[in-house]
């Protein structure tokens, strides 16, 4: 029982699961379309370098300059400036639902540019090997670039998603929900050190969980380590 003097705010035994769920929806949505954007942006952008297999001189220098465009804009103010795209796809530019889209236009070129650097490692004597076997271009891309970089493929995924939880507590400072609001709203502007101490330790506890299970996964698909190597 807590002693007289000790006054616990409410907002962290009735807002903190909210808030946490909030969280977790929002990475989740934002994390799955940064996979299904960032992976195959990735491979094209490799494809079409230089050392890629369908070199596109103009297309790789246009797509690489916006990748690094994104890469290289502040979060807020990429924020501020979606304002507009969330009210009209969502219909409010509040809530963990708007801001799915800022995190996902933020996170998915990093991820893209991780992927190229990640299939780029593949060594050339094995992409050769199953171009004079008879492979296709797709094949190739399938069947030996993403399959022999798949551990590397799922650490690229672990950093994305760690990017998006910090990202995720930022989104709070424009009423975008999860634990960064709570952060703001209640512990912030109410003066109340609690409850900025308590929800900055579920965020860090949040990344250590997606740092250790990420690693896990990527030693799992490891070559050496499934070979026993």
């Amino acid at each position: 029982m807590p002693s007289p003097g000790i006054v616990v705010d409410p907002a962290l035994s009735d807002k903190l699961p909210q808030a946490l769920m909030e969280t977790l929806s929002m990475v989740a949505w934002s994390g799955a379309a940064t996979v299904a954007l960032g992976i195959p942006l990735g491979v094209a952008l490799f494809t079409t370098s230089p050392a890629g297999l369908r070199p596109a001189p103009h297309f790789y220098r246009a797509a690489s300059a916006l990748v690094n465009v994104a890469i290289s804009l502040p979060f807020v103010m990429l924020v501020t400036l979606a304002l507009p795209l969330i009210r009209l796809m969502v219909g409010s530019a509040s809530g963990w639902q708007a801001t799915v889209i800022p995190l996902t236009v933020a996170t998915f070129p990093f991820l893209a540019r991780l992927v190229e650097i990640s299939v780029r490692s593949v060594p050339g004597a094995t992409v050769e090997a199953g171009l004079l076997a008879g492979a296709s271009p797709g094949q190739i891309v399938v069947g030996i670039q993403l399959r022999e970089s798949r551990s590397r493929l799922a650490a690229d995924v672990t950093v994305a998603a760690i990017s998006l939880v910090s990202y995720s507590a930022l989104v709070g400072v424009v009423g975008g929900g999860g634990l960064g609001y709570l952060a703001i709203s209640y512990g912030y502007n109410r003066f109340r050190t609690d409850v900025m101490i308590v929800t900055l330790l579920v965020i860090i506890a949040f990344v250590q969980v997606v740092q250790i299970a990420g690693t896990r996964f990527a030693n799992r698909l490891d070559p050496a380590h499934t070979t026993g190597g």
